[in-house]
């Protein structure tokens, strides 16, 4: 089967196929593994965790 971008399902093949791949990153099976370099994304998620950030005392 050839997905063409206009179709409904794009970039998926069908729904069935959309679903099973929305379950895989919703249980972890899918990771974006390269790191996080900008650095108000850092900040965001440091303020998110609780963890410090660039600045922070650590008395």
């Amino acid at each position: 089967m050839l997905v063409q971008q206009n179709d409904e399902d794009f970039p998926f093949c069908s729904d069935r196929c959309r679903k099973i791949d929305l379950g895989k990153w919703a249980s972890g099976a899918y990771k974006i593994s390269s790191p996080i370099l900008d650095p108000e994304v850092l900040e965001d998620l440091g303020n998110l965790s609780g963890g410090h950030t660039k600045g922070d005392d650590y008395e």
